[in-house]
């Protein structure tokens, strides 16, 4: 049996949004950032309940302006923070 000479495609790697250096964040800005494009690329932090966060007409102003300043007592008074969350493993 001959091998396969296509490349494997791994499923793509998700980056908390909350930790993307401003160079990486630059970079998604430069190829024209969609909230598509967040959903399918980056992920909100686990203890973060909002149903769409990335969303940037309807989503966290916080994750999406301050993500620096984001961790679990930065949300922890919002409404959409989940319990037992942590903002590294």
């Amino acid at each position: 049996m001959e091998a396969s000479t296509k490349p494997m495609n791994p499923k793509p790697v998700k980056y908390y949004f909350h930790e993307l250096s401003d160079r990486e964040l630059d970079k998604l800005r430069t190829q024209a950032l969609t909230a598509k494009y967040l959903a399918a690329n980056c992920i909100q932090p686990r203890w973060c309940g909002h149903p769409d966060a990335l969303n940037g007409l309807n989503g966290c102003i916080a994750l999406l302006e301050d993500r620096k300043k984001i961790c679990m007592g930065f949300c922890s008074k919002c409404e959409f923070y989940l319990e037992g969350g942590d903002c590294h493993e």
